[in-house]
Formats: C-alpha cells, structure tokens, sequence
C-alpha cells in the first residue's frame, strides 16, 4: 500500500500549505480521517503495522 500512504501523506503537506487558519481548520478532518481510515485498512491486512506519521 505504498502508494496510497504516498496519496495520504500528499494530501496532509497539501493541507500545511494552506494560508488560511479557518480554511485549513475547516479542512483538518479530511486528511486525519484519511490517516485513520489507511492505518485501519493495514492493521486489518498486517496487524500492528498501522501507524500514523505525522
């Protein structure tokens, strides 16, 4: 699953590159929920691999 935790990882430095504090608070869910939903998804293929990153 590399590349999906590369897409994952993409979309939370996309995230950092917003300017605007109430736009990217607004926004902070997607790439947590991402997070969450790739480090389930490996625990359920490899158990105790999920981990998040950042």
């Amino acid at each position: 699953m590399p590349a999906v935790e590369a897409v994952v990882d993409w979309a939370y430095r996309q995230w950092r590159r917003i300017g605007d504090a109430a736009r990217a608070s607004e926004l902070w869910p997607v790439p947590v929920e991402l997070r969450r939903a790739l480090d389930h998804v490996q625990v359920q293929v490899r158990p105790g691999v999920g981990r998040a990153t950042w």
